[in-house]
């Protein structure tokens, strides 16, 4: 779950329905961003479908006490989420075995598995590297840039959907979420990096422009009002809180 403080409610955006934006960014990337292009549908259900191990997870969210806040992806306890990553890993190699390729490359870079020094944390990247090694020899030989390339194109999928999901519309650079502050950690393999910046609480101008043209997008959310929570807890609050579609732009 990625979530949102306001004043008075917390907006919650599941990770599939992140996921799903991350997906609506690749699909109008410029089309020479996607370099080898006979892997393009493997890409993007990479980036649609890479956070489908949340499915299960965020269902039904969970309080955190110590941040007094719905427990968000960060927060979330990390032997579950390894579990249930490993099975989200397994149904996106069903589908698609490049697109699992990608998925947990995209997963074992994070630091809070990585750094951890935890045994479990340790077997799931071990796990993962034998995958990787038996969808490579499956695959045949690959072309490793290309590979490289793709991988940095979902994190940066990734980095603009969350960018979203994070801020509040219209933030102004010191309002924003700390991590895009300057800019995104995504480094293309020519060394270019990207920033963003809300012109409204609609349009986003990013650069460099990656799109064709204007790049329209959807994320459906949830508002929960705090009172609510007071009144029923989490759990209900979230099942009655309607869903709301927010609609951005991203512009040069």
């Amino acid at each position: 779950m990625i979530v949102r403080d306001t004043q008075n409610a917390f907006v919650l955006t599941t990770q599939d329905d992140h996921a799903r934006l991350s997906g609506q960014i690749a699909q109008q990337l410029d089309g020479k961003w996607l370099a080898d292009t006979a892997r393009a549908t493997d890409v993007l259900l990479a980036v649609e479908e890479h956070d489908r191990a949340w499915l299960r997870m965020d269902e039904t969210p969970i309080w955190d006490d110590l941040a007094e806040a719905p427990c968000d992806f960060l927060s979330f306890p990390l032997l579950p989420k390894l579990l249930l990553y490993t099975v989200g890993l397994d149904e996106i190699e069903a589908k698609s075995p490049y697109a699992a390729l990608l998925s947990s490359l995209h997963f074992c870079s994070f630091g809070d598995i990585r750094n951890s020094g935890e045994a479990d944390a340790a077997a799931f990247l071990a796990h993962e590297e034998l995958r990787r090694e038996r969808i490579r020899a499956a695959l045949g030989e690959l072309d490793e840039r290309s590979v490289a390339h793709h991988f940095r194109l979902l994190q940066l999928c990734d980095e603009l959907s969350l960018y979203i999901c994070f801020n509040r519309p219209g933030a102004s650079k010191q309002e924003e979420h700390p991590w895009y502050q300057g800019g995104f950690g995504t480094q293309m393999e020519d060394g270019v990096t990207f920033r963003a910046a809300w012109i409204d609480e609609e349009r986003i101008a990013l650069a460099p422009f990656p799109f064709a043209g204007r790049a329209d997008v959807t994320v459906r959310q949830k508002h929960i009002d705090k009172s609510e929570l007071r009144r029923g807890g989490l759990a209900q609050a979230f099942r009655s809180a309607p869903w709301s579609k927010r609609r951005f732009a991203f512009v040069e």
